[in-house]
């Protein structure tokens, strides 16, 4: 019988990395396969026995996808919607998932049914973010994005709303790759993840290439779990920054075009002014709002000289990679003011109140 929705989880290693925890989120998406849902584990790869772990517990409630090499989060979710098709099977909806998320199983029907109120709304197609809470503290961690006209992106969480204060279906940058749902229509005109984008800014470039085929992303005002951010990746702010800014300079040159350019890299010549422009470094607070959960070392000339050499190496490949150039339409854009580039703190407080703004007042 033919299922609304596939979720595939993508793994990686995440017995090593996460220990039982693993079983703990993986427990809960069991819980929903029940609800017209179809839940794929996909392994990237995993050296560490993972596959065989989970394989032996959830054998008979979970589908299965080996790959044979750690490919990247979003290749592994475009090639477990391939094999699908490959085998037949055909959903109405899509979801990349990451494996350290706990949802709430009593949420998966409301969710279908926004969904399918949705479909009557924008019957082309579209990509949808509902809410998840920070597994840490209990704040909104993921709701959609917002991304700024130098290419940066900005996460619900800046804006310190609370589940009660997003009520309306907003119209948002990109939906968030740890959980981002995507109508058969959408994967099935533009494919999903382009595999370039190895981590960080897959879903970026994804929802813009959607926007520019004229398929929105769409914010949810529905949690439906928490996520434990990095948990399964254990990322360290140095492969963070390498991977960032090489990436979203590779968005804003293939989507973004020349005024934002100019604006990131005098984002990147500013840096040493937002950091010391407060008591307490701006750039850890930065890190601690838009990603908890992120080992952050203890700040010295040295570790400051170790992001500088991250920087360094992403500016080069990302101006030296081959590019297309394909301006995005109708993206909504957090618009940012040079002379804030100078401080963090201005900054942060401009485009919270920009976010802010847009959540409430907008309505689809």
């Amino acid at each position: 019988m033919k299922k609304s929705m596939a979720i595939f989880v993508v793994n990686y290693n995440s017995v090593s990395t996460m220990g039982q925890r693993v079983f703990n989120f993986l427990d809960t998406f069991v819980d929903v396969v029940d609800q017209d849902v179809d839940v794929w584990l996909v392994d990237n790869g995993s050296t560490d026995g993972s596959y065989s772990v989970l394989s032996q517990r959830y054998g008979g409630m979970l589908k299965f996808l080996a790959l044979p090499k750690n490919l990247g989060y979003g290749a592994a979710c475009s090639l477990a919607y391939r094999y699908t098709r490959l085998m037949g099977l055909e959903y109405d909806y899509y979801v990349c998932s990451n494996n350290d998320i706990e949802l709430f199983p009593q949420k998966i029907g409301e969710l279908l049914s926004y969904l399918r109120a949705l479909e009557k709304a924008y019957p082309k197609g579209f990509i949808a973010a509902p809410l998840l809470l920070n597994g840490n503290d209990g704040l909104i961690d993921y709701g959609g994005y917002f991304i700024d006209d130098s290419g940066g992106t900005w996460g619900l969480r800046l804006a310190a709303l609370t589940p009660r204060e997003i009520r309306r279906l907003t119209p948002i940058s990109y939906a968030d790759g740890a959980f981002q749902i995507v109508h058969r229509n959408v994967v099935e005109t533009i494919g999903w993840f382009d595999p370039k984008y190895f981590l960080y800014y897959e879903d970026v470039e994804f929802s813009l290439r959607a926007w520019r085929a004229r398929f929105p992303s769409l914010l949810i005002p529905l949690v439906i779990g928490r996520h434990y951010r990095s948990a399964s990746t254990g990322r360290s702010v140095y492969k963070v920054t390498f991977l960032s800014y090489r990436n979203r300079l590779l968005i804003i040159r293939e989507y973004l075009g020349a005024l934002p350019l100019l604006k990131f890299l005098l984002w990147i010549v500013s840096y040493p002014l937002r950091v010391f422009d407060q008591k307490i470094s701006a750039l850890d607070r930065y890190i601690e709002i838009t990603a908890p959960g992120v080992p952050t070392p203890r700040w010295g000339i040295r570790e400051y000289l170790e992001v500088l050499r991250h920087l360094v190496r992403a500016l080069y490949e990302g101006f030296t990679a081959s590019v297309g150039s394909r301006r995005a339409g109708g993206v909504p854009v957090v618009k940012t003011s040079w002379m804030k580039y100078l401080s963090m703190k201005s900054l942060l407080n401009d485009v919270r109140s920009e976010i802010t703004r847009v959540t409430k007042d907008v309505e689809g």
